[in-house]
């Protein structure tokens, strides 16, 4: 993802980094990091942020020729957001979704859910896959085994 900064008292985009990620820091600032190691933090009192997915390209040079201005805040196209995140591409909102699920629920609290309700639904449809049954009758019996022994020598 990208992040065009600007002056808060004005529409020119002062620096535009590409392949950018930031982290909102306690004091409210935000150390934005590029995929070439260079970091900056920024001061949102003072200083705006966009974050873009569209490749900017400078439109004013100083005398040295280095960019001095990459156009307007007003023109640019802001990234996509969920819930207070920004998105730069699809795989970043598969990661972002993962991420909350796990919050959520664990793999194996997923795995599990997903074996009952498979076994419920073959059941109910009377179909019988190859390897299905045996597959679940050894993960009913090592759940068995588990809960004998948590009744026996655990108290919940």
């Amino acid at each position: 993802m990208n992040v065009a900064i600007y002056g808060k008292k004005s529409d020119k985009i002062g620096r535009f980094l590409r392949n950018a990620t930031g982290e909102v820091l306690p004091n409210g600032q935000v150390k934005i990091k590029t995929d070439r190691g260079s970091s900056v933090t920024v001061k949102t009192s003072y200083f705006g942020l966009v974050w873009t997915l569209e490749n900017l390209e400078p439109t004013e040079f100083d005398e040295n020729g280095i960019p001095s201005c990459f156009g307007k805040v007003s023109d640019i196209k802001p990234a996509p957001e969920i819930d207070g995140v920004f998105v730069g591409s699809a795989k970043d909102v598969n990661k972002l979704s993962v991420k909350k699920i796990r919050e959520k629920y664990s793999l194996d609290d997923e795995l599990k859910l997903q074996r009952l309700a498979i076994d419920k639904l073959l059941k109910a449809a009377k179909i019988k896959p190859n390897g299905w049954a045996e597959y679940n009758a050894d993960v009913e019996k090592i759940i068995a085994t588990g809960e004998t022994c948590k009744k026996a020598h655990f108290k919940e």
